[in-house]
């Protein structure tokens, strides 16, 4: 689930499954056409992996929205 989201920024946090947070940007959102954004509470399908960014220690690779 999306906890907030810059759409002037192109990024936000997303809050996995085990209640971790997790760095999103906009780039890895798969979505056909149109600007890639996000809203806070929006419902996504997200792959992501252990790194560092800011004060994450996980990133999104892959954003599905539901």
């Amino acid at each position: 689930m999306v906890s907030f989201w810059k759409a002037e920024e192109g990024w936000g946090e997303l809050i996995l499954p085990d209640g971790k947070k997790c760095f999103a940007h906009f780039s890895v959102i798969e979505q056909s056409g149109g600007y890639r954004s996000l809203k806070a509470g929006d419902l996504v399908d997200v792959e992501w992996t252990a790194a560092s960014q800011d004060e994450y220690a996980f990133v999104a690779v892959s954003i599905q929205p539901l």
